[in-house]
């Protein structure tokens, strides 16, 4: 049970206006119980809209609620029962959300994870630690997996059935209607999207349709009697800096807590409002605030898969006129890029809610810009705290910073050297957290260094991240404690400073390094801008110059940049975050364009 700090230091809770500085969470529910009261409250509202293509699949609450009810009643039938664990590896699909709230209301718990597996080894090692009695995926993972299954014996006994989705499914119809199955199944084949034939030597594959055919006649229970302490899900971190991807366990206790200060702070969905969110169920931001928060409003889930096929969402934008969009600062750089968004005035938007990560002048200026009744409402959270937990409010948004913390979230500033707490403003410090969201533990590690406990018995998570709080309580992230540059010389480098001259010059594309730590460096300890670019080299020749200006004007001589070097594509992860370990191994391996030295 979480214990609330003795000392109430929230200098903002004049921000709150009718939001109640604390909640009551002694009615737990879990996260499928949540759902099915909402499903019965806004039966008649539409609860999902799936566009694919040009193809539109919708569901009622009521039919969503049957959905989700058929979902457990199979898991029932594959002899899924409470704390059994189910990898899903899936985008945001009508299946997704079916399968999710029927995995919470038959008491198991999920593991999403993204479906582009990149890194066999990791997804490897993932199955290995998680030991799920399921995995649910898309049809183009099967093939993987079965191989994964052949080679490594031990891990295929384990799992008693994987069950794989169609994209195209959810389109399909049953009785007389379903002579346009064969059609939607051509299409599919035909469109580039769809596997090759599976070539399987393993029988634990079936289809999710044919499985969720078989249990309509299931007549047996399947809600479990969760306890608040029970686990809900595990979401792997992105592993963004290098560092090998942690399982975060977090507890029902934990989801309802999210739901019930999410829902106050952000303050803004109404039961028929639309939702456009873009990050994917893998990603704890999407998954808990874009889905579970607004789902449990009342509100309409408009589905596109892939929200990196940008004409899709563009063309979206347009025709269904979202009331509320949740993204993050890469895909809305990435979508400002592209141009496609250019003609589209925002005046339908009553919210644009993003977090993941810092957000340029650029993009922030770009959207803003269309946005008539609001502005972007930037916040702050981490999977450990199960999303996002600080927002800009419904009535003030700052560009640039990320708002105030929502209720019962307790924010600590630390002096990351001396560990003194800092109590003062505009003082940058290293932020902990304690907060009923705050998670049970690491999977193989329930007691981390990052979770401590003081001496009122209060748990803080350390975040490792320097944010700093204005007169008003307002506060602004600034950086990763661990991204501070200590150099050879001894002097410390905040590559905040660079990014902010980088961000002015409209650059927003970029990893920041130093070399002195990877195995290939034979030069001395320096510092490397690597920079996202595909136009034309003589304008990055041009802005060299400029750089070299604007940073012998801002910077000490030992915080200026050695070298850019020049990519056509920045390594990123699923969650939109630029991966900086494989940025370094780039330029060492001389991936690049061109690598510019700078006059320092």
């Amino acid at each position: 049970m979480w214990i609330k700090p003795k000392v109430d230091n929230r200098v903002h809770l004049h921000h709150y206006g009718d939001v109640p500085a604390n909640l009551n969470y002694s009615d737990v529910k879990s996260i499928g119980e949540v759902i099915f009261d909402s499903c019965e409250t806004y039966h008649d509202y539409v609860a999902l809209k799936y566009i694919l293509s040009g193809n539109v699949h919708t569901e009622n609450y009521t039919k969503f609620a049957e959905q989700i009810e058929l979902a457990a009643k199979m898991l029932k039938l594959n002899g899924i029962n409470k704390g059994d664990r189910i990898m899903v590896l899936l985008p945001f699909l009508p299946e997704d959300y079916h399968i999710i709230y029927a995995i919470a209301a038959v008491g198991a718990t999920a593991v999403p994870i993204h479906p582009e597996i990149r890194v066999k080894s990791q997804l490897i090692e993932q199955i290995r630690e998680v030991n799920p009695k399921m995995i649910i995926c898309l049809d183009r993972n099967v093939q993987l997996l079965d191989s994964i299954f052949s080679e490594y014996k031990q891990l295929g006994e384990r799992i008693h059935k994987v069950l794989y989705v169609k994209p195209v499914d959810s389109f399909k119809m049953n009785g007389i209607a379903s002579v346009i199955n064969p059609i939607v199944d051509y299409k599919y084949q035909k469109s580039g999207e769809a596997p090759e034939k599976f070539n399987l030597t393993s029988n634990k594959f079936a289809s999710y349709r044919a499985e969720i055919n078989s249990a309509k006649n299931y007549q047996g229970t399947y809600m479990a009697n969760v306890k608040p302490e029970d686990d809900y899900a595990i979401y792997y971190t992105s592993g963004t800096s290098g560092k090998k991807p942690a399982g975060i366990i977090l507890s029902h206790a934990n989801s309802f807590a999210y739901l019930k200060s999410g829902t106050a702070i952000s303050n803004c969905v109404e039961p028929g409002d639309s939702v456009l969110n873009t990050p994917g169920p893998f990603h704890c931001f999407g998954a808990e605030t874009g889905r579970n928060v607004t789902l449990a409003s009342g509100a309409t889930q408009i589905i596109v898969p892939d929200p990196k096929k940008f004409k899709e969402i563009a063309a979206v934008m347009k025709s269904e006129k979202p009331s509320h969009v949740v993204s993050v600062p890469k895909l809305l750089n990435l979508y400002k890029e592209s141009g496609l968004f250019d003609d589209i005035c925002l005046d339908f938007v009553k919210s644009l809610i993003c977090g993941g990560g810092k957000m340029g002048t650029a993009t922030s200026e770009y959207w803003n810009a269309k946005l008539k009744h609001t502005q972007i409402r930037e916040g702050y959270g981490s999977t450990q705290l199960c999303g996002g937990i600080c927002i800009n409010t419904k009535t003030l948004q700052i560009p640039r910073t990320i708002g105030i913390p929502a209720p019962d979230v307790y924010f600590m500033l630390k002096d990351p050297e001396t560990g003194e707490i800092i109590n003062e403003p505009n003082k940058p410090g290293e932020l902990y957290v304690s907060s009923p969201t705050l998670m049970k533990g690491l999977l193989g590690n329930p007691n981390p260094d990052c979770l401590i406990t003081d001496e009122d018995g209060v748990i803080w998570y350390k975040t490792n991240d320097l944010v700093s709080y204005d007169e008003n309580g307002w506060y602004t992230f600034i950086d990763r404690c661990d991204d501070i540059i200590n150099l050879d010389s001894g002097n410390l480098v905040n590559p905040s400073k660079i990014e902010d001259i980088l961000d002015k010059r409209g650059l927003e594309t970029y990893v920041i390094f130093q070399t002195n730590n990877h195995p290939k460096n034979q030069g001395a300890d320096r510092i490397v801008v690597a920079i996202e670019y595909a136009g034309d080299l003589e304008d990055i020749k041009l802005l060299q110059e400029v750089l070299e200006k604007d940073f012998a004007d801002n910077l000490n001589k030992y915080e200026i940049p050695a070298e850019i070097t020049v990519m056509d594509r920045l390594p990123i992860n699923g969650n939109g975050k630029y991966k900086k370990r494989e940025t370094i191994d780039k330029y060492f391996d001389g991936e690049f364009r061109l690598n510019l030295v700078l006059n320092r």
